[in-house]
């Protein structure tokens, strides 16, 4: 089966607080892409304007709150939701 990837930005939750970025998901097929995998052709498909936190090490995220979640989601609206 072909996919036409719709890619997210993924970041890492950095122990000592904020994030940064690690690579990229398809959100059709949840292919993952690490930055330094890139070739110069960079990635083929669309890139979607949304953007994944993940915990560190790929464990739960644990927000500003307290609040713990599997990940987390910003979609092109800034509208952040908690996927438990």
């Amino acid at each position: 089966m072909i996919c036409n990837h719709v890619w997210i930005k993924v970041h890492e939750q950095f122990l000592l607080g904020g994030s940064f970025p690690i690579g990229w998901e398809c959100s059709l097929c949840r292919l993952f892409i690490f930055n330094d995998e890139l070739t110069p052709i960079g990635l083929s498909g669309s890139i979607s304007g949304k953007s994944k936190l993940i915990g560190v090490h790929g464990c739960k995220v644990i927000s500003a709150s307290g609040r713990i979640s599997s990940y987390q989601l910003l979609d092109e609206n800034n509208n952040l939701t908690y996927q438990d």
